[in-house]
């Protein structure tokens, strides 16, 4: 709201063009860049802290949003991996990871667990305030579309109301984006495969929250 173009974004720890495969050093961490003069330029300003993850694990495709009183709050794609790479067949959950700025982004709280399964995170603001966060579960048995609400800015979701908004058989398939229309709906589109054997396809589904 001040004006500032901010990013929070991925940043690969890289030794001769390779990717760094320390087992005690993260692959990759987060980081945040200001821009004051429309795009033009961007400086590094902050780095949110990953102290409380395992180092191993992979982390990717952060999000941010703004909330009334300035407090600035990243969401992170976190899940298992070896050497910054997944393993498809394992049964594991993918908690999403979560961190706070209260100075516009210079500093932020260690990076710390919500109990969100899935990756990666699209926040909006809903008319009534609250918010929602839309995603993709590709753990093994829950493959879909999901969105849970919170009703405290995101220091807490509401996981036991989870919403599946699509069920597939296929764990490629996410990367939702959800707007609000003007009538009180929404529509939430992303890739997934229509049938077996056909190809991925930009999907969407139009639904309501109810009281």
């Amino acid at each position: 709201k001040d004006g500032r173009i901010l990013v929070v974004g991925m940043h690969n720890r890289m030794v001769e063009g390779k990717l760094v495969t320390d087992p005690d050093q993260p692959p990759r961490t987060i980081q945040v860049a200001e821009s004051a003069d429309g795009g033009r330029s961007f400086r590094m300003i902050g780095r949110i802290p990953l102290d409380r993850v395992k180092p191993h694990w992979s982390l990717a495709e952060p999000t941010f949003y703004e909330s009334a009183d300035g407090t600035l709050t990243a969401l992170i794609r976190y899940e298992r991996g070896r050497n910054g790479q997944t393993h498809p067949n394992e049964i594991y959950p993918r908690y999403m990871l979560r961190s706070e700025s209260h100075d516009g982004g210079k500093t932020w709280t260690p990076a710390d667990y919500t109990n969100i399964d899935g990756f990666p995170p699209h926040v909006i603001r809903l008319s009534d305030g609250r918010l929602l966060c839309s995603y993709a579960s590709r753990t093994i048995g829950r493959c879909g579309i999901y969105a849970v609400l919170s009703c405290d800015d995101g220091k807490t979701w509401d996981t036991e109301h989870e919403l599946c908004l699509m069920r597939s058989e296929n764990r490629d398939m996410g990367y939702p984006s959800t707007a609000q229309n003007a009538d009180g709906t929404l529509l939430t589109v992303y890739y997934a495969y229509p049938q077996k054997g056909k190809p991925a396809a930009l999907m969407g589904t139009k639904w309501r929250i109810t009281p």
